[in-house]
């Protein structure tokens, strides 16, 4: 099998990069690509950057060039109360929450000709699951509203749908992923590390103290990830 990690930041991808043995690397059109061979999988890290159209353009070359069987999504996230810091997220659906054609008959958050949301794959969700919790890590499951900021007050938010009062995680790359695996119809799951709370009265400092911490968390369980895929 052949499986896809996206993240947008080096430091994202670090540490899971240096866990692969022997990778390979290899950059197109200022995108990074690490390879190894992990056990009976083969494991393609990417290193997209920061933003839709980054993220968009990496996981296209992904899709495009290495055809994988799986992608996931990683990396470090805001969220919503009650979520807080350092908790674990997996995306089960991936939505837009600066996106607005209303006017063209599509509802908040759609882009015009595509879902109006994004689910992860059941079956790969399964196999994040059986790796957390042999891990012994807490998690929880919810929706992850992506855009174009860095979003530090709820009323940035033009769409915060509500599933069933769920878990909000927020990040700036996660939906656009969702969207180019939904393209090229290869399954897709997004599991992330919450680094900031934006109801916190101390949200920056919460960035700045715990970004390294939440971005090693990532790569340490995306590697366990990589052994748990069937």
């Amino acid at each position: 099998m052949i499986i896809g990690i996206v993240a947008a930041m080096d430091k994202e991808v670090k540490l899971i990069k240096e866990s692969l043995p022997n990778y390979q690397k290899t950059v197109i059109a200022g995108v990074k690509f690490y390879k190894a061979q992990v056990g009976e999988n083969v494991a393609i890290v990417v290193r997209g950057g920061v933003g839709k159209a980054n993220i968009s353009h990496a996981t296209s070359l992904l899709c495009n060039i290495y055809k994988p069987n799986v992608v996931i999504n990683t990396g470090i996230a805001g969220c919503l109360d009650p979520l807080k810091t350092s908790d674990v997220l997996i995306g089960n659906v991936l939505a837009y929450h600066d996106v607005d054609a209303q006017g063209f008959g599509y509802a908040l958050g759609q882009v015009p000709g595509m879902p109006k949301y994004y689910v992860s794959d059941s079956r790969v969700v399964n196999d994040i699951e059986r790796a957390l919790k042999a891990l012994n890590i807490k998690y929880y499951e919810g929706t992850i509203l992506t855009g174009d900021s860095f979003i530090t007050d709820r009323k940035m938010l033009n769409y915060i749908p509500n599933y069933n009062n769920d878990f909000y995680g927020i990040d700036m790359e996660g939906t656009a992923v969702a969207q180019i695996c939904y393209l090229y119809q290869i399954p897709f799951a997004s599991i992330r590390f919450i680094s900031d709370s934006i109801d916190s009265p101390n949200q920056q400092a919460e960035y700045a103290t715990f970004e390294d911490e939440a971005a090693n968390r990532s790569a340490t369980i995306c590697v366990d990830v990589i052994k748990h895929l069937h």
